[in-house]
């Protein structure tokens, strides 16, 4: 049976492992703070290119830089509608690597339409002789067998 001091020691013990335990979270939580605050604390630098944008505008305007603006030719839109545009066609085919003029949208979606209904009419044609062509072959086959 455990007398009345080793009780006590015992005791001790265990409050001494308690006040180990609370001067380590405190040591743990004043480190926290600390790094809080200087993390808080830290400024960041603005860079010579920020400082540079910020400087203020000058109010002087470049009155050459307007006189040119200015002597600059003016189109009207009638011009403008007749004024021509080359284009280096390059993935045309036969076209290949030619210089040609763009009039305007318009007309470039009638060509490609054009060349689509020339293409579906030759591909007409060539079924309409091969069914001629057929049908040639039927009645030859067919006057063979009369005779």
């Amino acid at each position: 049976m455990p007398n009345k001091f080793e009780r006590q020691l015992d005791q001790i013990k265990r409050q001494k492992k308690l006040f180990i335990a609370l001067i380590l979270f405190f040591v743990v939580i004043l480190t926290w703070i600390l790094v809080s605050i200087f993390a808080s604390q830290t400024k960041q630098a603005i860079g010579p290119e920020l400082i540079k944008l910020a400087e203020p505008l000058v109010p002087n305007l470049n009155t050459q830089l307007l006189d040119d603006l200015q002597e600059k030719r003016y189109f009207s839109d009638e011009q403008l509608e007749k004024f021509s545009i080359y284009v280096l066609l390059s993935e045309r085919g036969e076209d290949a690597g030619k210089v040609t003029e763009i009039i305007n949208q318009e007309t470039i979606e009638q060509e490609e339409a054009e060349e689509v209904e020339e293409v579906e009419e030759a591909e007409e044609v060539k079924e309409a002789k091969e069914v001629e062509e057929v049908e040639e072959a039927q009645e030859l086959k067919e006057a063979e067998d009369l005779s």
